[in-house]
């Protein structure tokens, strides 16, 4: 039986539960990446409201519930499946972040609640940043006046025993979690998250004009580096992960990762690594001073938009000379920043008299930051590449954009279809890559399956392995006749390949 075939063949109520945690994690994930106009964030929030109404069709209510590390939806608890173990982990990971004990919705959601129903799940992606989550969102729903979503308080001891002992929506468990993949996830998510933290505190004071420390910073680039040496794997693709209303502060961590995992690629040293994790964290740091209507500009810039623009290196230097930190990092970090738009050849910008090459760290950047650049969805860049052809666009500018060593290793580590890239096989199915075998040479890579489900939505199928061949030397059972960028699909790929 395939993924479609056992999705398919689940319990009524299964199928209905499964489709309610699809809606709601595709709906927070998409507002991130695209603006709430946007066709597809809008079928995600109709879908969402659509789950929630067919799944308590014969209630006025909807709850889900998270008790003892389980969630529990109109007081049954759901047991995880092989189908769909991945969607509720990673829904358990969103709710956990945000110190959600649950959830309770009208089942009486209308459409016309759909500009409600979008700010909430805007409000639900900033409650991480809060100290206290919950507590921040309850008092917003309150602030609205909203009287069709409540927050639900941690249960009590009593109310945890009931729970406990009663049914679950499933009566099978097909496989064993293995807890040291779950927590390495975690861990890495984590990570990821502090990161994100760690830079708005910064970009915030730098932006009041306000002194900046970066103790935190340093703390979660040295973790970030831990586990670029341990599980280079997951973080790149964590580094998948897009936001529309947070690009700087994504962008700046992708940045990051993927400077690091080049780096270690090289064989820098861990302190090494940790300098560059730095730059990479602060290298954008001066798009504090460009206006946000020319940073999200539509069509082309204007030359003074531009200038504006070009800018924004020689400001980041000046606001890291202003961090409080030792002048001996400083110097450490602030070249780099400057360089990564100077172009291999130094025909980029700001321009200066300089002639001696850019440095190490400064390559390292223009390559990751030109790549993590063209492919995430922009309100200026409707149609972004998709990884493999992003890939052979900078080549195409191999020792004048970039140096031509560094891009050849940085092609070498993604493969030629890098982690994250959505592709059309000849078989008809679509998936995401997700893993590049060393035995493959990066063109016969890992896919996961994504299976079609009501209203845009997927549900992780098969994983596959593409170097599969229909018999010893034979000829290959799949090939990848497309490539998509899986942001125009409104696809976060970490939901799936993780």
């Amino acid at each position: 039986m395939n993924a479609d075939e056992r999705t398919s063949a689940l319990p009524k109520d299964i199928l209905l539960s499964v489709k309610l945690f699809a809606a709601f994690y595709k709906l927070v994930q998409i507002v991130r990446i695209h603006r709430d106009d946007n066709q597809l964030v809008i079928q995600s929030a109709e879908n969402f409201i659509e789950a929630v109404n067919r799944f308590g069709v014969d209630e006025s209510q909807l709850t889900i519930q998270i008790v003892s590390g389980r969630f529990y939806l109109q007081k049954e608890r759901l047991i995880y499946r092989r189908e769909t173990s991945s969607l509720i982990n990673h829904a358990m990971a969103y709710f956990e972040k945000r110190r959600l004990h649950g959830l309770v919705f009208s089942t009486t959601i209308q459409l016309k609640d759909l500009s409600q129903v979008l700010l909430f799940a805007h409000l639900l992606n900033e409650a991480e940043t809060r100290e206290d989550p919950a507590k921040w969102l309850k008092e917003k729903i309150n602030e609205k006046g909203w009287d069709w979503v409540e927050i639900i308080p941690q249960p009590d001891s009593d109310m945890v025993s009931t729970l406990e002992g009663s049914g679950s929506l499933t009566v099978t468990k097909d496989t064993m979690t293995n807890i040291r993949e779950e927590a390495t996830v975690r861990t890495a998510e984590k990570a990821y998250a502090g990161s994100l933290v760690a830079m708005k505190e910064v970009i915030g004071k730098v932006s009041n004009n306000q002194p900046a420390g970066v103790r935190k910073a340093v703390r979660v680039v040295q973790k970030m580096v831990d586990l670029v040496f341990d599980e280079r794997p997951v973080l790149l693709k964590l580094s998948t992960l897009r936001d529309y209303d947070d690009y700087t502060y994504t962008h700046s961590v992708n940045v990051m990762i993927l400077a690091m995992c080049l780096g270690l690629h090289i064989g820098l040293s861990k302190e090494a690594l940790e300098t560059l994790g730095l730059c990479g964290l602060f290298h954008d740091l001066g798009k504090v001073d460009v206006p946000l209507e020319i940073l999200n500009k539509e069509g082309k810039l204007a030359e003074h938009e531009f200038e504006a623009i070009q800018k924004h290196s020689l400001n980041s230097v000046r606001h890291i000379a202003k961090l409080k930190v030792s002048w001996e990092l400083k110097s450490k970090i602030m070249l780099a920043p400057f360089e990564h738009h100077l172009k291999y050849d130094l025909s980029g910008y700001p321009q200066s008299w300089r002639t001696e090459p850019v440095s190490l760290f400064g390559r390292i950047l223009t390559i990751v930051d030109v790549f993590d650049a063209i492919t995430s969805c922009r309100v200026y860049r409707p149609d972004s590449l998709s990884p493999d052809k992003a890939l052979g666009i900078m080549h195409k500018s191999s020792g004048k954009d970039f140096d031509p060593i560094l891009l050849k290793t940085f092609i070498n580590m993604l493969g030629i279809y890098p982690v994250g890239t959505l592709v059309r096989l000849n078989t008809g199915e679509i998936g995401l890559v997700m893993e590049n075998p060393e035995k493959s040479d990066g063109d016969r890579p890992l896919v996961v399956v994504l299976i079609p489900e009501d209203g845009g939505l997927y549900s992780r199928g098969a994983t596959i392995d593409l170097s599969e061949r229909e018999a010893p030397g034979g000829s290959y059972k799949r090939n990848i006749v497309r490539t998509y960028n899986p942001g125009l699909f409104g696809i976060q790929p970490a939901e799936y390949i993780i």
